[in-house]
């Protein structure tokens, strides 16, 4: 899906990227830049080498980077770089309309220039795109408003199907290229705003719903395509922004929520059809500009964020939602133009025996808690009573903290119960030595005492286990496995009252860290940015301390000595201060300290370069 405007407007230019917004390649400052373009594959060659006299071609290099203002000085270096100045913040590859950017943000190989404006992408499922918009051309190649990419980069030159005017949508569907917009013949057929593309030979099919007015966005589910935009009748038939259409047919299906004003953008998830615009009632309710819609039904769902200003575009991934446009505020919250729903799950507590149960649990009632929530059930026992047993969804589990139980990331709806015993006598407490507060470098050996409590029963023995497992008779327990365990231990009396159990987390880390670093570059009296990335085998502490110091050749430090925080087993950055240093060439030495005391053995050197 493309960028959304009014019916009638003409949408605003943005500088396109895999999915039609261009990110700056260099960032500058906005009233002077001055930029070392690099250019030794595209002008070094021919600054050094071109002989005197020889012929100037009169057709501009298109691989030269362009700038978004003024460029009003030019000098080349000896070395072949070359230094523009003016009245620019941007210098990056001349890609026109739109370019592949791979997960990291950066421009793959050398786009293909587009000649105008990308609205649209759709993946091709092997790795390439299909493309719509406002453009006369591609790599060169004269393309009226679509093109195909492959996967490596180039135009696909055996598919090149025209559309007389804008394509705002595309959806790709097994062998199926749907396309939507203001045209009104596509691939030399009549086609009214919609039409499907054979995917390979880029023909016309015969689906042919036909809108009366633009179709700003599309979307695929199953056995049905989804349109909307500012249209009043699709396939003959009256629908109000928004209609469900046959894949194989495109008749309009009795889907038919009717919106007040365009619709921009559509996303399905499961039962559920998402959509924003510019309307304020959907799905016969009030519904400010975003809404959801049974995929059934057509009406809307209780869901209900509501925006003070346009949506323009939707997405849903796992079990979020997301949504961009003009607002400001959305859901009651104040979210600057993008904002994110998270699905919601109940959780259900209980009392085994109801009223007659001997003890409560808190929350009592049902909670709704958002995706990756970690709520936490208290529970209290009668006189005389004592917790017995914890079920989640109906299995026992063991209470991450006496008379306590902590969810992990919630994903779905669940169950919680909790049954109570009577308490014969009062039970053996017991205790444990030898846990470690925090992490442990070697192994742990914890050791349980149990004393009969005042007016008990003598203790018969003592039992721990680890997590949900089995329950193991023994006073002394050696652990050795890396990352977070947690026991659970207790005691029994000879006449069997059983002690509530306690939970005492071991947290083991015997394995070194060690820094990875990648050299770097800068100018001397700048600061200079390293990265490096601290590698600590999983499961483990994942933090630690990085230590760096900048020395010369003969291993005189230049630098004082500094200490950094880092996560474990991600890049992160460094600066470096340069004041003091001339140019050359020196090393940084890194050492890191996990934060239970494993130190890495040797050090990591990498390469610093100060022009």
């Amino acid at each position: 899906m493309g960028k959304r405007t009014r019916t009638g407007e003409r949408p605003r230019t943005t500088q396109a990227t895999k999915a039609g917004t261009r990110r700056p390649a260099v960032p500058l400052p906005a009233a002077l830049a001055l930029a070392a373009l690099l250019l030794a594959a595209l002008l070094a060659a021919a600054v050094s080498a071109a002989p005197a006299g020889a012929a100037v071609s009169a057709t501009p290099d298109p691989g030269t980077w362009v700038t978004n203002g003024t460029v009003s000085a030019i000098a080349t270096a000896a070395d072949g770089t070359t230094y523009i100045g003016g009245d620019f913040t941007y210098v990056g590859p001349n890609t026109g309309g739109g370019a592949p950017l791979d997960a990291s943000g950066s421009v793959v190989g050398t786009p293909l220039p587009i000649g105008g404006e990308l609205h649209a992408t759709a993946a091709d499922g092997s790795g390439g795109f299909y493309i719509g918009g406002s453009f006369t051309s591609v790599g060169g190649e004269a393309r009226s408003n679509l093109a195909h990419i492959l996967a490596d980069g180039s135009l696909d030159l055996s598919w090149g199907p025209s559309a007389n005017s804008t394509v705002y949508a595309l959806a790709v569907s097994g062998g199926t290229v749907y396309a939507a917009g203001a045209f009104a013949s596509i691939d030399g057929v009549s086609r009214s705003r919609i039409a499907a593309l054979d995917a390979t030979s880029g023909a016309a099919t015969a689906w042919d719903p036909s809108a009366n007015d633009t179709v700003r966005t599309l979307a695929v589910s199953g056995g049905t395509v989804y349109a909307a935009g500012a249209f009043t009748s699709i396939d003959g038939v009256s629908r109000s922004r928004i209609a469900a259409l046959d894949a194989a047919s495109g008749a309009a299906t009795a889907w038919d929520p009717s919106a007040n004003s365009t619709v921009l953008a559509l996303a399905v998830s499961g039962e559920t059809v998402y959509a924003g615009g510019y309307f304020t009632t959907i799905g016969g309710a009030s519904r400010s500009r975003i809404a959801a819609l049974d995929a059934a039904s057509g009406d809307a769902t209780a869901w209900d964020p509501s925006a003070d200003q346009v949506i323009y575009a939707l997405a849903v991934s796992g079990g979020t939602v997301y949504a961009g446009g003009y607002f400001t505020t959305i859901g009651g919250a104040s979210r600057g133009r993008i904002a994110a729903f998270h699905s919601e799950f109940t959780i259900t507590p209980s009392v085994v025996g109801g009223a007659s149960g001997h003890g409560a649990i808190s929350p009592d009632a049902p909670q709704t808690v958002e995706e990756g929530a970690t709520p936490t059930f208290t529970f209290t026992s009668d006189a005389g009573y004592e917790t017995d047993q914890v079920l989640v969804d109906g299995s026992p589990v063991t209470p991450t903290a006496e008379n306590e139980y902590t969810f992990p990331a919630v994903a779905a709806d669940h169950t919680i119960s909790v049954s109570f015993a009577a308490s014969a006598g009062p039970p053996p407490v017991t205790t444990v030595s030898g846990a470690v507060r925090g992490w442990s470098k070697r192994p742990v050996t914890l050791r349980f005492t149990a004393v009969p409590a005042p007016g008990g029963a003598a203790v018969a023995y003592t039992e721990y286990r680890l997590g949900d497992g089995e329950w193991r008779q023994g006073t002394r327990l050696r652990l050795t496995r890396q990352g977070t365990t947690r026991v659970a231990y207790r005691s029994v009396d000879v006449l069997g009252d059983v002690e509530g159990a306690r939970v005492v987390p071991v947290r083991i880390d015997t394995r070194r860290p060690r820094v990875v670093a990648r050299s770097a570059t800068g100018r001397a009296g700048s600061i200079v940015r390293l990265r490096y990335k601290v590698g600590d085998p999983r499961p483990g502490c994942a933090r630690a301390l990085v230590r760096l110091v900048v020395v010369d050749s003969s291993g005189h430090a230049l630098t004082r000595a500094s200490t950094r925080p880092a996560p474990a087993n991600a890049w992160r950055t460094l600066r470096v201060s340069t004041r003091a240093l001339a140019p050359g060439a020196y090393t940084v030495v890194l050492r890191a300290v996990d934060i239970a005391g494993n130190f890495q053995r040797g050090v990591t050197r990498t390469r610093l370069t100060v022009r």
